[in-house]
């Protein structure tokens, strides 16, 4: 589905006031993501739970009881596990119908709104007000949660809810509260032809209600065109998504095509498609902030200048100050460079692997049968490794495209690079095209060798 593609999640960058709490990157139980600064003016309350090794859950009956107890008010539940996979969240209390749970993993959101880890197999809740600021927290019981929540309901209120008088129709409206336009107009449509005329009546009011919003988040996004490409596209794939069946969802799409192809709309969804990959870290907690903090650290070098490298050198600082390096340290980086130097006219290939602490080269025939030579292998000393691990340290993998290659010259000249840093992978063909970044990526590595074994960097061979 093209949507999936598109809004390599419409990334949330901005939108809290200052102060304000936000979710990081993380994963929903219920697969429904949402932003605190979308719930248009609604109390939000966390409720943070470590289901413990033991799996000893404490009571929640407290906390459900609160959730019935406001299910009628403008007041969003979210429970919050942190330092879990989602995986271990599915199938707690934590994780119920009426509450969507938050896999914490990266610890960031428990740093932000959670006042300190929960104790095991207890609850913890933060109140946040309609202007998406903390009103209090508190761990249990839970009678001052009940407080501050009534604190903050005055200035809480429907959008949408108000009109959504049906039971049917009130998912839906949920969903519209919260920013999930596309989720709640998908729950809205078949509503249309309920065999009560009063539940029809509203879903269709409602869903009218909606689509005249939508246009004018088209215009908006048409007047942005100019000095807010990324927001008129962010506008444009908004409307695409909520009405994709129909033609304000088609003009949209078309209009969101061609912004798709400036500079700095292409740079800002490169950016999101690398931060995407925070959301699938599977590794145990503390693994999963060390890869969280290399390639936010990555997509901060790679897109500076784009919202979303902004996003990520914040969250870079927050992953930091939750597991600090060691004093008077730099963590070397780690990385692999394989380089296959590709001779088609005389028949076989140099390969050349570099570690941060050692290079190797072998080659290989193209004839049948024959097995691979080792050419060449040798330890770094400390001044060589030093070297190469800065030079690794700010190169711009991301930015990298996967082939470069002139397609009028087939000469039999080409290079394949594969390169690993860490979290960050690429593979990349080269023929015939001249490319910066890898020519002084050969230079580093020719330092390293003997003259007769040199990778020839591909600069070398264009016509």
């Amino acid at each position: 589905m093209i949507f999936g593609a598109l809004a390599i999640g419409v990334v949330s960058v901005g939108r809290a006031a200052a102060g304000a709490v936000e979710f990081p990157p993380g994963v929903f139980s219920d697969d429904a993501p949402i932003q605190i600064g979308d719930c248009r003016g609604r109390v939000v309350v966390l409720l943070f739970f470590d289901p413990g090794a033991e799996r000893d859950w404490g009571d929640p009956e407290v906390a459900r009881w609160m959730v019935s107890e406001y299910r009628d008010r403008p007041v969003k539940f979210v429970a919050v596990v942190p330092g879990r996979k989602i995986e271990e969240v599915r199938g707690t209390p934590a994780d119920t119908p009426d509450v969507p749970a938050f896999a914490d993993t990266l610890r960031v959101m428990e740093s932000r709104a959670g006042g300190g880890a929960p104790p095991v197999g207890q609850w913890r809740y933060t109140v946040i007000g309609a202007d998406g600021n903390v009103v209090g927290r508190e761990g249990e019981p839970f009678d001052q949660a009940v407080s501050d929540i009534g604190r903050a309901l005055p200035a809480a209120r429907w959008e949408y809810r108000a009109a959504a008088t049906f039971e049917k129709v009130k998912p839906a409206a949920d969903c519209l509260e919260c920013g999930q336009f596309a989720r709640g107009a998908a729950m809205l449509r078949p509503l249309f032809s309920d065999h009560d005329p009063a539940t029809s009546q509203t879903s269709g009011d409602l869903y009218a209600r909606l689509r005249k919003e939508a246009g004018a988040w088209k215009a908006k996004a048409a007047a942005d065109e100019r000095n807010d490409p990324i927001g008129a596209y962010d506008g444009y794939v908004r409307v695409a998504a909520v009405f994709a069946s129909d033609e304000l969802g088609r003009s949209a799409l078309r209009a969101m095509r061609k912004l798709q192809d400036r500079p700095a709309v292409r740079a800002e969804l490169a950016a999101r498609r690398e931060y995407q990959k925070l959301n699938e870290l599977s590794h145990p907690a503390q693994d999963a902030v060390a890869s969280a903090l290399a390639i936010c650290r990555e997509i901060a070098s790679t897109y500076p200048g784009t919202p979303t490298a902004a996003q990520a050198a914040a969250l870079a600082g927050e992953l930091a100050r939750i597991v600090p390096p060691p004093p008077a340290m730099r963590p070397e980086p780690a990385f692999t460079i394989r380089i296959d130097d590709f001779h088609g006219v005389e028949g076989f290939s140099l390969l050349y692997q570099v570690t941060p602490d050692r290079i190797a080269v072998g080659a290989i025939s193209d004839f049948a049968g024959a097995p691979p030579k080792e050419m060449y292998r040798a330890a770094l000393n400390d001044s060589q490794r030093t070297a190469l691990a800065e030079f690794m340290r700010a190169f711009p993998l991301l930015a990298l495209n996967h082939v470069y290659q002139d397609p009028t010259v087939n000469d039999g000249f080409q290079r394949s690079f594969e390169i690993d840093k860490g979290q960050v992978t690429r593979q990349i063909v080269v023929a015939n095209r001249r490319q910066p970044d890898l020519e002084r990526l050969c230079s580093e590595v020719n330092k390293l060798l003997p003259e007769k074994l040199r990778v020839r960097p591909p600069s070398w061979i264009v016509r």
